[in-house]
Formats: structure tokens, C-alpha cells, sequence
């Protein structure tokens, strides 16, 4: 049943120095289970005496992920059973789950054999071979796989992308009307004057009717604000995707996908730890913790430093960028960054938040209750600190290094924004606001909602804050509580009807009930019993069509502005002839 192996050319027998026999590089193969083995003293009839030989429990363990099953000996004495686990080698990585059952639970030995001969060519048993390292990744060996390095500049850049998308969107909005709709509303406002009190017959007068439209033009849908309504969806699937629910690995892979591109942190396409593997866990708990806070702030200064450098070149080639050139032309560096740092905000905002409040993230573990009280040891009254668990909760390091860390990074991260979005636009008043320059600049606060709601950019951030502080903080019904709050914020957004634009309310609103639905179909994954694959798969399939098709509906209504364009691009008169 078992083999011990001690190497090429070498026996089992070694000299007792000073009644001590030592054994080196020894090889225990055999299947999972309890062996014995026995040592003898040979010799020692020569010299009047006899040793009783010494026997030796020995468990021989299934193996961990990040090893595979040497079978050589096995294969080479036709022995099934004589296997070994063997560490995965650098440039290899393994994550079989060793399954095979202990040899203490069968009683025929001969069923045994014949049921480790059936392992042997099973599908399972192909599976406890260490594979090559997937692309785009580094394997040190075991059960580790890392991204290479590059995919954390990766993810910055993508990140700055949709920050500079973001940025561009806006001042294409602004520049493209170039205050025609406030000029336009003023021309209705005017014509409207004189003839206020007159009626066409059977309709209203020509003024009202100017005043309609110069209303409907400005509650237009512009390309910005589908933007933000886009990524604002996606901060808000990453939020709900990352409950303690036992998702399936496709929404899994979809939650990472989203959190790279808004910013979030996620420890699947890159995880700090990674660069300093040899750290404990307040290390590496220390570095999780300074990369949350310091990568949103690195994507800001690359999104800055990109706008500068794009700006210089367009007024090297002035045909360059449209609509950093028509920027140029009428804002000043300082302004255009102001706007880009804007959008930064918005999209980085989640992550900042979700990484300061983590800060006083914590979780009881023994209560002191149950059958057997005194053996529980971890019975913290605050808890333990979710990013590492050998930390107590406001005690030591986590009290004097960490709790200041957190209590500046929500002064500075998660209150700031809001208040000082609120205070730019209620300290400018109605006049200025109206302003072509500060349109153009501080539009991006304001410009999307009525006149009586400018400041609901404010609004929007702290309930961005309270969905995020839920998801961190709530650590009992988490996802009950998460879904209260976003039917809290439906209710309150549907009740303020604070947008412009009837369809950015209808965008809004299935936004909203999408996330809803969303939580609660992933209120089945938290049942006792483990799903029906059919019915897990049923259920993952209805959250991410859901989701793809508001996402398609918010990228139709994103295209229509550009349909006629394209139409009049590809229409046969635009086809010029020789």
C-alpha cells in the first residue's frame, strides 16, 4: 500500500552515532491515511541485547493546492498507489482540490486497490497535474498566479481613459452648442414678451411656443450625461456584485472586468500583495490599504498629465483633437484641467470611498456563546479588522496608524467632493451660473438638472456614499440592507424628478430597478444547500442579460446623437465622384 522512497543508490538503514540514528531526504509514497512503520536495530545480537523494534504513526495527508501527485514510482513499478505530492515548480501554478478518499475509511483492502486503479485514468486524476502558466501572468510556483506586472500600469490607463473619455464628452457638449441654448431661450423669452397676452386662434401664441422649444432643446440628452449614467450603472453593479455571495465565476469575471474599468479595487486583475508576497499579513494588509488610497490618486495625476500633453500637441497640429483644440481656444489650461479633475472625481469617487471606510471594516468572530465558551479565544469586543484578521479592531496599530488613516482618507475623499461640488455651484448664485465660461467649466455639476435642484450633483454623491458605507459596514444582511437603500434612492430620485431631461428620469429609473432586481435574485445563492447547476446558471444568465441590456439601451440612446452623421456619411450623394 505504501513505499518509502529514500533516493537512487540509497537504502532504508542508517548508523546509530551516540544512540542517535538520523534518516534525511526520506519519501513517503503511498494513498492518503494512517501507515505505521517500524524501525529494527540489526547488530546488536552481537553485543548481548536485543531492541524491541519502535513503531511510528504516520499520517500521510491529501495534497494542498499548489501540488500536483508525482506519480513516477507509481508508473515505473506498476503500482498505482505509490504516489507523492510534489510542490508545483516555477513557471507552473495547481489548484486541484485533492479529493481522494482516505485510506482509514475502507476496510477491504482489495477494493481499495481497485478503486485507486480506477482514480488512476479518471478524470479527477488528470486533473492533479501542475499546468503551464497562463499568458499575461507570472507563476513563482504552488498555487500562485499573479498578473504581470504591465497589467497594473494597464489598469491605470484604462482608468485614465474613462476619465479622459469623460472629460472630452463634456467639452464636446459644451462647445458644440457654444451657448446656443441659453442664447436660444433668451430669443424665445424675448419674442414672448410682447405677445404674451395674444392667442393664434385655435393655439398658443408664436412666443410660447418658442419658450416650448427652447426648453425641449435644453432638456436635450447630451453625450455626457449618458457618460455618467453609463458609469454610474457600473459603480453600482461592482457595489452589489461584490457581496459575500457565492456568485458563479462568470459574474465573478464581469464584476472584474467593471472594476477595472471604473477604478474599483480588485484584488483579481491585480493585487498589490502580490509585489511583496513575504510580507505577514499586517504588511500586506498595510499595502492593500496605501494602494487603495494612493492608485485613485495616481490615475488622477496620469489623467492630468495626458490632458497637458494632448493640449500641447493640439497647438502643434491644431486639427489634431477637435475638442481640446476648440477648448484651447476659449479656456485656459487651468480651466480645462479643472474640468478633467472633475471627472476624475466622479468616476474614482467609489473607490476612495470604499477604501476608506474598509478602514474601520471589522468583524466579531467568537461571542462567548455556544457549547463551549471557553474555548474560544478570538472574543474581541470590537472585532477584528476585515483586512487582517490577526488585527483587533481599535487596538494597537490598528488604533494609532490606521483608525487616523481612515479618518482623514473620509474627510478628504468621501466628504470633500460633495460639499465642495455643493459650495462651487450655491456660491456662484443663478446669474453666474448661467455664464458661458462657467458653463463650460463647472458644467459638469449642474448643467443636467433643473434650475431649482443644481446642486443634486451632491445628492448623487452621498447616496453613492451610503450604497458604498452599506456594502463595507453592513456585515449582517448586507444585501437586504443594500437593496433597502437603493429603494430608498429610487424613491427619493423618482419623487425629486431632479433631471432635465424626461429620458434621463426613464434611464435612471431602470437603472435603479435593474440593481434591485439584480440583489434580489442574488438573494439564492445565499441559501443553505448548494444550487441545481441548471437553476445557478438560469439565475447568472437573467443578471447579466439584464444588466448588458440596459447597458445597450444607455449605448443606443449614446449613438442616436451620431446616427445622422453616420446616415449622411454613408448616404450615396456623399460619395464624391471623379
Amino acid at each position: 500500500m505504501s513505499y518509502v522512497d529514500a533516493g537512487i543508490g540509497k537504502d532504508l538503514s542508517a548508523p546509530l552515532v551516540a544512540g542517535i540514528a538520523s534518516f534525511q531526504n526520506l519519501v513517503m509514497r503511498g494513498w492518503p491515511g494512517t501507515y505505521v512503520l517500524t524501525f529494527s536495530l540489526s547488530g546488536g545480537e552481537g553485543l548481548g541485547f536485543k531492541v524491541k523494534p519502535y513503531e511510528l504513526e504516520v499520517e500521510l495527508r491529501r495534497c494542498s493546492p499548489g501540488e500536483e501527485l508525482d506519480r513516477t514510482v507509481a508508473k515505473e513499478r506498476h503500482h498505482s498507489s505509490w504516489t507523492a505530492c510534489a510542490a508545483c515548480p516555477p513557471n507552473k501554478y495547481g489548484l486541484w482540490n485533492d479529493s481522494r478518499r482516505s485510506l482509514d475509511n475502507v476496510t477491504n483492502a482489495s477494493s481499495y486497490m481497485e478503486l485507486m486503479d480506477v482514480m488512476w485514468n479518471s478524470t479527477e486524476q488528470q486533473m492533479a497535474e501542475c499546468r503551464p502558466c497562463p499568458r499575461n501572468a507570472e507563476c513563482p510556483g504552488g498555487a500562485i498566479v499573479v498578473p504581470e506586472p504591465g497589467l497594473a500600469v494597464l489598469s491605470l490607463v484604462v482608468n485614465a481613459m474613462l476619465v479622459l473619455f469623460t472629460a472630452v464628452t463634456n467639452f464636446a457638449d459644451g462647445f458644440d452648442d457654444d451657448g446656443d441654448v441659453d442664447k436660444l431661450a433668451a430669443a424665445a423669452t424675448a419674442a414672448a414678451a410682447p405677445t404674451a397676452g395674444a392667442k393664434a386662434a385655435g393655439g398658443d401664441s408664436l412666443g410660447a411656443r418658442n419658450v416650448d422649444a427652447a426648453k425641449e432643446r435644453k432638456a436635450k440628452v447630451e453625450l455626457g450625461d449618458v457618460v455618467k449614467v453609463v458609469v454610474l450603472h457600473l459603480q453600482y453593479v461592482v457595489i452589489v456584485t461584490r457581496l459575500n455571495v457565492d456568485y458563479p465565476s462568470i459574474i465573478t469575471r464581469c464584476q472584474a472586468v467593471f472594476s477595472t474599468i471604473t477604478g474599483a479595487e480588485n484584488y483579481i486583475v491585480y493585487n498589490p500583495t502580490c509585489l511583496w508576497p513575504n510580507r505577514d499579513s499586517a504588511g500586506q494588509a498595510e499595502v492593500q490599504l496605501l494602494a487603495g488610497i494612493l492608485t485613485p490618486c495616481a490615475v488622477v495625476a496620469l489623467s492630468l498629465a495626458v490632458w497637458t500633453i494632448s493640449m500641447a500637441l493640439s497647438r502643434i497640429e491644431p486639427h489634431l483633437n477637435r475638442p481640446i483644440e476648440k477648448a484651447d481656444q476659449k479656456l485656459g489650461l487651468w480651466d480645462q484641467l479643472t474640468v478633467v479633475f472633475m471627472a476624475a472625481v466622479f468616476i474614482l469617487f467609489p473607490s476612495w470611498a470604499h477604501t476608506a471606510f474598509s478602514t474601520f471594516a471589522c468583524y466579531r468572530i467568537d461571542d462567548g456563546s455556544g457549547a463551549f465558551p471557553d474555548a474560544q479565544r478570538a472574543t474581541w469586543l470590537y472585532g477584528y479588522w476585515v483586512r487582517d484578521m490577526q488585527a483587533k479592531c481599535y487596538d494597537g496599530r490598528h488604533l494609532s496608524f490606521y483608525v487616523p488613516i481612515g479618518v482623514a482618507s473620509v474627510c478628504i475623499f468621501c466628504l470633500a467632493p460633495p460639499l465642495t461640488s455643493f459650495f462651487i455651484v450655491r456660491g456662484m448664485g443663478e446669474r453666474r451660473l448661467k455664464e458661458d465660461h462657467v458653463r463650460k467649466v463647472y458644467g459638469f455639476l449642474y448643467k443636467r438638472y433643473k434650475e431649482r435642484f443644481i446642486w443634486w450633483e451632491t445628492v448623487l454623491q452621498l447616496e453613492t456614499l451610503a450604497l458604498v458605507a452599506v456594502e463595507v459596514l453592513g456585515r449582517a444582511l448586507v444585501a437586504l440592507l443594500l437593496l433597502a437603500t437603493f429603494l430608498v434612492i429610487a424613491a427619493v430620485n423618482i419623487s425629486c424628478s431632479p433631471l432635465l431631461s424626461r429620458l434621463l428620469v426613464v434611464m435612471e429609473f431602470l437603472s435603479l430597478v435593474t440593481l434591485g432586481l439584480t440583489i434580489t435574485l442574488s438573494l439564492f445563492f445565499t441559501v443553505g444547500e448548494s444550487l441545481d447547476p441548471v437553476i445557478e446558471g438560469t439565475l447568472a444568465g437573467l443578471i447579466i442579460v439584464m444588466n448588458a441590456g440596459v447597458i445597450l439601451f444607455y449605448l443606443s440612446v449614446l449613438a442616436r446623437r451620431f446616427w445622422p452623421a453616420l446616415t449622411d456619411l454613408l448616404s450615396p450623394s456623399a460619395v464624391v465622384k471623379e
